[in-house]
C-alpha cells in the first residue's frame, strides 16, 4: 500500500466522520469542515497506519479510526494555535485560518468540538477491542493534555520563561510537537497488537520523540527560509513573535547538522525491526525531508 493510497483513505474517512448538518449551528459544521478538510499532508494519520502495517496489520480497517482521531486532534490544535490570543495567524494551509473565516468564538468552539470528536471516534470504533480502545484513549489523553501538547503550548507562549538552551527547547518542543508524533506511532502499535508491552511502547515513544524533534527543526528552518506561498502560513511567524527556535538558538548550519544526527538515530531505531523498506520508513523521510 502506498502513501498516497493511505492518505486518500484517511481523507475519505475524515469526510465521512465530519457532520454534514446540525440542528444547533450550520456555521459550526462549516467551520469543522474548513478546519479539517482544507488541505494538510495527514502525516500523523499516515504514520499511525504505516506503523500498524509494518507490525503485521494486514489492512487499514483496525487502524483507520485511530488515524482519524489523531488528525482531528491535530486540527483542533492548529485552530486554537492560530487564535489571536496565541499566534494570531491569518493563514493556515494556504487559506484563511478558521478564526479569520468564521470569527474567533466559532473557531474556539470548532476546536473544542474537534477535540471531543477525536475521543468519540475511538470510543465508537467497531474494529478495536475494548482493551485497544482503552489503551488509545489513555495515550491520547496523556500526550494531548496538560502534561503533553497543551503543556508545551503553555510554555511556548510564556514570554517570561523562554528556553535558555537546546535542552530546554527540546523539552518544550518534545511536548508541543513530539508527543503527537509519539501518539501516531503508539496508535499504530496498539492497532497491530492486542496488548502493547513495555519494550515496544518505549521503542515507539523513542521513535516518535526523535521524529518530532527532527520535524520541529525542519519546521523552524522552513519558517525562516521559505515564503508563505510555499508554506501556506505567515512568513517568519516565530521570529516576529519573539519565540526561541532551533535556528535562532543554534544557527542554520548547526540546526541542519542536528537534523542529520537525529535522522541517523531514527534509522537505527527502524533497523531494530528491519523496517528500512517499509511505508513507515518512507513516511518518516517525508516528515523530515521537506526542505532542501
Amino acid at each position: 500500500m502506498t502513501s498516497d493510497e493511505v492518505r486518500q483513505a484517511i481523507e475519505r474517512a475524515l469526510e465521512d466522520t465530519l457532520p454534514r448538518r446540525s440542528e444547533h449551528s450550520a456555521a459550526l459544521v462549516d467551520a469543522l469542515s474548513w478546519s479539517v478538510l482544507g488541505g494538510g499532508k495527514r502525516l500523523r494519520g499516515i504514520l499511525a497506519c504505516a506503523t500498524a502495517l509494518a507490525f503485521g496489520e494486514l489492512n487499514l480497517n483496525r487502524v483507520i479510526d485511530l488515524a482519524i482521531s489523531i488528525e482531528l486532534m491535530h486540527a483542533y490544535s492548529l485552530v486554537h494555535d492560530d487564535l489571536p490570543a496565541m499566534d494570531d495567524a491569518d493563514l493556515r494551509r494556504g487559506q484563511s485560518s478558521t478564526h479569520r473565516k468564521f470569527g474567533e468564538a466559532m473557531a474556539i468552539l470548532a476546536g473544542d468540538a474537534l477535540q471531543a470528536m477525536a475521543f468519540d471516534v475511538i470510543v465508537n470504533s467497531g474494529e478495536l477491542s475494548d482493551g485497544q480502545q482503552a489503551s488509545a484513549i489513555r495515550v491520547l489523553a496523556e500526550k494531548a493534555g496538560w502534561q503533553g501538547m497543551v503543556g508545551g503550548q503553555a510554555w511556548d507562549i510564556d514570554s517570561k520563561r523562554l528556553p535558555k538552551n537546546e535542552k530546554e527547547l527540546e523539552i518544550l518542543q518534545g511536548a508541543k510537537t513530539g508527543d503527537m508524533f509519539q501518539t501516531a506511532i503508539l496508535f499504530g502499535l496498539i492497532a497491530a497488537n492486542d496488548e502493547l508491552n513495555d519494550a515496544l511502547r518505549q521503542w515507539g515513544e523513542s521513535l516518535g520523540a526523535k521524529l518530532g524533534c527532527a520535524f520541529q527543526m525542519v519546521d523552524d528552518l522552513i519558517d525562516v527560509m521559505e515564503s508563505s506561498s510555499t508554506t501556506g502560513k505567515p512568513e517568519n511567524q516565530d521570529q516576529i513573535a519573539g519565540k526561541v527556535t532551533y535556528p535562532a538558538l543554534l544557527g542554520l548550519s548547526t540546526t541542519r547538522k542536528r537534523i542529520a544526527t537525529v535522522q541517523e538515530e531514527i534509522t537505527q531505531l527502524l533497523d531494530e525491526f528491519q523496517l528500512d523498506q517499509t511505508l513507515l520508513a518512507e513516511t518518516v523521510d517525508q516528515c523530515i525531508e521537506r526542505i532542501a
